[in-house]
């Protein structure tokens, strides 16, 4: 119980800021992207690094246990939707101006 506990402790904040790094990174670089007029070198770079330190990370945390990699992976997916929320304004999100609970 208590090694499980740790995995928890280690891996899911480690997938949380693997995941801010690469969403946050993927923003930076969109902005970037934007107003540079080599389009392809900035997305292509980026997307190199973003990957190469995301796999790496998750590889140095599973460390072969697969329950650490899903562990990781659940900190990396609250992060995308902690990144979204906090970056994407709400029109952009949802542009019929819809409510959550309205049927189209």
């Amino acid at each position: 119980m208590m090694e499980m506990l740790g995995h928890i402790l280690i891996a899911v904040p480690t997938g949380f800021l693997l995941g801010w790094f690469f969403f946050r990174g993927l923003y930076w670089t969109l902005e970037r992207a934007i107003a540079s007029r080599r389009k392809g070198l900035w997305l292509a770079a980026s997307f190199l690094v973003r990957v190469s330190l995301l796999l790496g990370g998750f590889y140095g945390v599973s460390n072969g246990h697969w329950e650490r990699l899903v562990l990781c992976t659940l900190g990396f997916l609250v992060a995308r939707k902690v990144v979204f929320r906090k970056l994407v304004p709400e029109t952009a999100r949802n542009p019929a101006g819809l409510k959550k609970d309205a049927v189209p």
